[in-house]
Formats: structure tokens, sequence, C-alpha cells
């Protein structure tokens, strides 16, 4: 009994002693290499980048919790890939660790270019 419960007490502490806790996110970014489509069906993937207190930065893309503000226009997925469904507009956020950042996409009619 009594080492039972010297080892429960050790997993709970232990991971805390001595150890340093990861710095917090100063910013993140959204980076998303296309921001206007031509029209339904098209995809990109955008990317989050955070830069914690220290000065480091990270490529947080698979971490953060992506959303779009019209998903009716586009999707994205947990992966921060956007999928265009709608002609409109749509704001991508990516949040980690409490801090968002936002990029505006825009799917709209392009007429065909003139020779």
């Amino acid at each position: 009994m009594v080492r039972t419960l010297l080892f429960i007490i050790f997993v709970i502490v232990a991971p805390s002693c001595g150890s340093s806790l990861a710095p917090s996110v100063r910013t993140i970014t959204v980076n998303c290499p296309q921001i206007l489509f031509s029209g339904p069906g098209q995809s990109t993937s955008c990317h989050a980048a955070a830069t914690f207190a220290d000065g480091t930065t990270a490529d947080e893309t698979t971490a953060a919790r992506w959303a779009s503000s019209a998903p009716s226009v586009a999707t994205v997925s947990a992966s921060g890939v956007v999928n265009t469904l709608a002609f409109g507009e749509t704001v991508i956020t990516a949040t980690y660790q409490s801090v968002s950042a936002s990029q505006t996409l825009q799917v709209q009619f392009l007429p065909p270019r003139g020779n």
C-alpha cells in the first residue's frame, strides 16, 4: 500500500520537478498562399506560425485550431486545407494557445483574360 501511494505521488509530482514550462505564444501568423479564387471547387493549404516569448518560432499548422467565418463559402480542415464551395468572402482563422490570427479569402467570378 505504501509503495503504491509513493508511486502515485511520484507520477503526479515528477513531471513538474525541475522542468521549465514552454515559452508562451506572443504572436501567430496565418499564411494562405492563395487568397483569391476564381470559383468553387478549388483549394489551398494555409499555414500557422507561432512566435514565442523567447523569440523562437515554430510551424504550428497541425496544432492550431482552424475556423472559417463563412463555411458556406469555404471550409477549412484541421490541418489548414481550405476548400471553396461558393462565391463570396470568408475569414480563415487559426488559434494556438489562445492567440489567433486571420486571413481573408475571396471566391469570385473572374472572367477569362483577353489576348
